[in-house]
């Protein structure tokens, strides 16, 4: 049997077989003729007059568009988160009453002052004298004049404190006046005699006794920048010693004069002077000593007058 290859596949097979190729089907009558198909409809041409029936199917279709449109939209767009639900108001609780309430503040007392010490916690009871003993006095007239009375015989008294101008007195006999620690500007003393003791200081102006300084008594100034005075008392149309009776008198100032006789055994005066110094001398006599001298030794010499100098002696010592 002659054999022939498939016209489809190329398989070989029987040349007088009527059957399709057992491989691919092929067979070799070949398939009737598939009919053409129908030409489309000819469209009619619309009049121009008329656009409506053309304008119809056009909107139509685009409303249809639309509709899809919103529809899709609708159906593929996210869905909205829902509104937020707004929380009920809650009333504000009243706040809690404070524990530890604030307490007003109060004034602050201002820090006490120093209180300056006293020797002894008793008071001159001014004008009287004091009964024997020792007392001390604080004087606070830094505007007025302060006047102290004479003291009993043997009274001792301290004065301290400020006095615009202070005056003295006479000190009875044995009596001791210690007014260093009174600060004023000017001091006057009647006189200091029957061996009374009397200590005095002053800031400035000037220092004045006025009766003289006799009888044993003892005198101490301390007043650098004051000018001090000493005049004698008259008695009888006579003038008396400025300083006698074997009394001892000690200054500092800035000028010293001795209105009347320094005289007497015994009777030393002490001058210590400030810068330019000055000593008026009326008379020196029967045995009384002046000694003076300048405070420092680059200080100039002080101006002295002399006066009278009759058993006397008045001298000049270094710093």
């Amino acid at each position: 049997m002659a054999l022939v290859p498939c016209p489809a596949c190329g398989l070989p097979r029987a040349a007088d077989a009527d059957t399709a190729c057992p491989a691919c089907r092929w067979a070799d009558t070949p398939p009737p003729p598939q009919p053409a198909p129908a030409p489309p409809p000819a469209v009619a041409a619309e009049p121009d007059h008329d656009p409506a029936p053309q304008r119809g199917p056009l909107v139509l279709a685009g409303a249809g568009g639309l509709v899809v449109g919103v529809v899709a939209t609708l159906l593929l767009a996210p869905p909205e988160p829902p509104a937020p639900t707004p929380e009920p108001e809650v009333a504000e609780a009243a706040p809690a009453p404070n524990p530890y309430p604030r307490v007003a503040s109060l004034p602050v007392a201002p820090p006490p002052r120093a209180v300056e010490p006293v020797l002894e916690p008793v008071v001159v009871p001014v004008p009287y004298p004091v009964d024997g003993g020792f007392a001390v006095l604080k004087v606070d007239q830094a505007d007025e004049p302060f006047h102290f009375p004479s003291l009993g015989p043997g009274n001792r008294v301290k004065l301290v404190g400020r006095a615009k101008r202070f005056t003295l007195d006479a000190p009875d006999a044995g009596t001791e006046v210690d007014a260093t620690g009174l600060e004023n500007d000017s001091v006057s003393v009647a006189g200091v005699v029957g061996g009374a003791t009397l200590r005095l200081k002053s800031a400035g102006g000037t220092v004045s006794v006025r009766s003289g300084v006799v009888a044993g008594s003892v005198v101490e100034i301390d007043a650098p920048k004051a000018h001090v005075t000493f005049v004698g008392d008259a008695k009888g149309g006579k003038a008396g010693p400025a300083v006698g009776g074997g009394s001892k008198v000690t200054v500092r100032a800035k000028s010293v004069a001795f209105g009347t006789a320094v005289t007497g055994a015994g009777t030393v005066v002490d001058v210590t002077f400030s810068l330019g110094g000055s000593l008026k001398l009326e008379a020196v006599e029967d045995g009384a000593l002046v000694r003076y001298r300048p405070g420092h030794r680059a200080d100039p010499p002080v101006k002295v007058t002399r006066g009278r100098v009759a058993g006397g002696e008045v001298r000049e010592e270094s710093p």
